[in-house]
């Protein structure tokens, strides 16, 4: 789900209550499919500390992350990219 609680772009009111109901939204879909065989969700929230951190980055600058303050960088669709396939090849492994 995309991490709309970081968006810069955005003002406080939109992230909380649009952010809070990606969140419900993400645990609903994740409940929801714990039913079904064979799909898998990546149910991690995204937090520009916690990317910045694990990719040695400032997070104090959002810019990196988003080409406008909203839509994903080019950057930040390397890292989503490089941790979905990650977490893929995990649920393969023999």
């Amino acid at each position: 789900m995309p991490p709309i609680k970081e968006f810069p772009a955005f003002t406080k009111t939109i992230k909380f209550v649009i952010g809070n109901l990606v969140e419900i939204l993400g645990s609903e879909l994740k409940n929801y499919l714990k039913s079904k065989e064979n799909i898998f969700y990546y149910d991690e929230v995204i937090t520009l500390k916690n990317w910045s951190k694990r990719n040695n980055l400032s997070h104090k600058n959002s810019s990196l992350y988003f080409s406008d303050g909203v839509h994903p960088s080019e950057l930040t669709y390397k890292i989503w990219a490089k941790e979905m396939a990650t977490f893929i090849s995990s649920k393969f492994k023999a």
